[in-house]
Parts: C-alpha cells; structure tokens; sequence
C-alpha cells in the first residue's frame, strides 16, 4: 500500500460501531477524505474494555476496511474515545503577572491555564481537554487576555476527564498494530464546527449527539463547549423500545426505525400501514 505523510486515519470507537475515516491534509489545510468504513465494535461496556482481545479486533477490521477501499495506508491516528465514563467539570486558574510592561503575556495566559489544571482527581482518570470559557484581568471579562493592562488574570475551564484504563487500552491496541496517537479529542468539540455555522457557535447552541448506547448534550457559546452531559440513552435503547411493543427481533425493529422513524411528528401520518415481521404472527400490517 501507498504511504502517504500527509495521510491521517481517524478512529472513532464506540460502544456499539466503530468508524475509521482516511484523509489527506492537503496544501490548502484543507481535508481530502479518502475512505470511509465503519463495523460493530466489540468488547466494550459503559466505557471499560470489557474483552481485549475482541475489541482490538473490531478496530483492526475498521481500520483494514478504511484502508482496502483507498489503497492508502498511515501509522498517524487521531482518536475519538468512548462518551461514557468521561467526566466534566469547571475549574478555575489565578495568577499575578510579572510583565514588565504592566500587561497580560502570551506566557502568562498559558500558565493560568495551566493552574486551572490543578485540580483533585480520582486516580483512575486522566485529564484530557482543558478549554478555556473566560479570561478576567482585574476583575473584568476579556475575550482575550494577551495584551491587556493589569497584573492579576483569571481563567474559568471546562475539564474533560476520561479513564485511565480505556485509554491505556486502546494506546496499547493501536501501538501493537503499529500507529501513533497524534492527538484525542472529545468529539463534540471537533462536530461543532463541523455542523454549526458561525452564529450559532458564537451566541449559543445545543449540541446533541445520539450515539448508539448514550448520547453527549453540549452547550457551545463563543466558540467554546461550556456544558457537557452524557446520558445513557442512544439509539439502541430506542430500537429496543420498538422491539418489545411490537414484539419484532432486535434487527427488525432497527430496520423499522430507519426506514419509518421520525423526529417530526407532523411529518408522520396516522393511516399509514406498515408491514412487520412479527415473532409469534410471522408477517402482518400494523
């Protein structure tokens, strides 16, 4: 296969799919996408590796899928991680500068962010993202602190913590199978400026994101996440549902749900028949 610097796999691994995505950076910092592929994913249970070996195994399969359908091949990954067993929280970091100029430094605005980090955590879990929501110097809100006359800067971050056990997990899957982790994200920071446009992220917008065991609820506003929650509802709960009301097996009840399921309830109409494959009267209209 062709090896491309250039060249990056994105891995999203999820309770119940995983999808590995091949794209080139091209000249422009732009995304050239190459391959999409996508499998059921194995061996994971609300955020723990629950089977090894099973789990490596679904993401070889993504990643060789990805890689058969482009004729490409990278050892770069860029890495989504499971939303259930992350954390979240705000902390706040102070400190007094020592510019001579009597203003807010560049070095100064990283240190505060910094000490924001500080903060007790159960030994089982690992910070990932600290994003920065406000900056005050001396006391007054500033969009950016870098350059502002005044000695005492203050940072308010949302903390993103994930399990220390997941990560080390899947760091040892991926290095086995010969990539480096350049970089995890918590996806709903990279899907905000994806599928929102400027406004929106700017004045304030809920993000909502079903996955297939839980869902991620984010608040965005000036281009931050400042809330997040994870509940354990997805769209395997829902098919679920479907299935023990109309007494139909699980993988006929997904079917109904992708073919008839709506969130517009005007959209819907009242007479329709639908044929389903009953368990105890075979095939019927309802």
């Amino acid at each position: 296969m062709q090896e491309n610097n250039n060249l990056y796999l994105g891995l999203d691994i999820g309770t119940s799919k995983i999808c590995a995505v091949l794209g080139e950076i091209t000249q422009s910092n732009s995304i050239d996408i190459k391959s999409v592929a996508t499998c059921s994913s194995q061996g994971l249970f609300k955020g723990d590796i629950v089977h090894y070996k099973k789990l490596k195994s679904s993401i070889t399969q993504a990643i060789k899928k990805a890689e058969g359908n482009s004729g490409l091949k990278t050892s770069a990954v860029l890495l989504n991680i499971p939303a259930l067993g992350l954390e979240f929280t705000h902390n706040t970091g102070m400190l007094v500068s020592k510019s001579e100029t009597g203003q807010i430094t560049k070095s100064d605005q990283i240190e505060c962010i910094k000490r924001s980090k500080n903060i007790s955590i159960r030994s089982d879990k690992r910070l990932l993202h600290a994003i920065p929501l406000m900056y005050k110097v001396e006391d007054v809100i500033v969009q950016s602190p870098i350059g502002v006359f005044g000695r005492r800067l203050e940072v308010q971050s949302h903390l993103i913590f994930s399990k220390i056990g997941l990560l080390n997990g899947i760091h040892k899957i991926l290095k086995e199978l010969g990539f480096n982790i350049k970089g995890m994200m918590f996806c709903s920071h990279a899907l905000a400026h994806v599928l929102m446009d400027e406004k929106e992220r700017s004045q304030g917008c809920f993000l909502l994101d079903i996955g297939g065991s839980s869902s991620k609820i984010s608040f965005i506003k000036h281009h931050r996440i400042q809330r997040t929650l994870i509940t354990p509802i997805g769209g395997n709960i829902i098919t679920k549902d479907i299935a023990t009301c109309l007494n139909i097996s699980f993988n006929e009840a997904e079917r109904l749900k992708i073919l008839y399921g709506s969130l517009s309830i005007s959209s819907i109409n009242p007479q329709e028949t639908i044929e389903i494959m009953s368990i105890g009267d075979g095939r019927k209209k309802i």
